[in-house]
């Protein structure tokens, strides 16, 4: 073949491609994304209990406010007052437990895990004899230092805020149509 043939032959072969990705650009191919929705099709949700069975102060405080920020975020949920949602959410902790690896020579810790448990209950406030069973909801987190750290107020905190988001994440999992 020779250059100017090879060259036509080339701009052809490009010029059909593109028409074919202007058409699937204008066309669409038909997917969506779903988000998923609240059980039961609800459209709203409020988070009306948080009760604390354990013996870490405040803990009842913080898990509404992180499932709140977490639920808020998401874009296929509402958060509503009690009176208004189709769904009440009540959350009932009583497992919080700390595991530490301390070195006794100076006191530091190497390992520091957190596991945090309890259940929630997810009342239908538009039909209550439809709303599912109560589930229990269990989450660890671990964080394993690289050398040994002094164990501060900082460090239990960045532990406990990350228990707390997987509790959140946790609970949030259990409140859309696959229960």
């Amino acid at each position: 073949m020779n250059k100017p043939a090879h060259a036509i032959t080339n701009l052809l072969l490009s010029r059909k491609a593109f028409i074919v990705w202007i058409i699937f650009q204008l066309s669409g191919c038909g997917y969506a994304m779903e988000s998923q929705q609240l059980w039961n099709n609800a459209k709203t949700i409020s988070i009306d209990i948080v009760q604390n069975k354990t013996e870490k102060g405040g803990l009842d405080i913080q898990v509404k406010s992180v499932v709140r920020e977490l639920l808020s975020n998401r874009p296929n949920v509402r958060l509503a007052s009690p009176r208004e949602s189709d769904l009440s959410l009540e959350i009932t902790l009583t497992t919080f437990q700390i595991d530490r690896s301390v070195d006794i020579t100076n006191t530091n810790i190497s390992h520091l895990s957190y596991r945090l448990g309890g259940s929630i209950k997810l009342r239908d406030n538009r039909a209550p004899e439809k709303s599912p069973p109560l589930r229990n909801v269990s989450v660890v987190s671990s964080t394993i230092f690289q050398q040994a750290v002094l164990e501060t107020p900082a460090v239990r905190d960045e532990a406990l805020h990350h228990i707390l988001s997987e509790f959140a994440k946790s609970v949030e999992s259990h409140l859309y149509s696959n229960l």
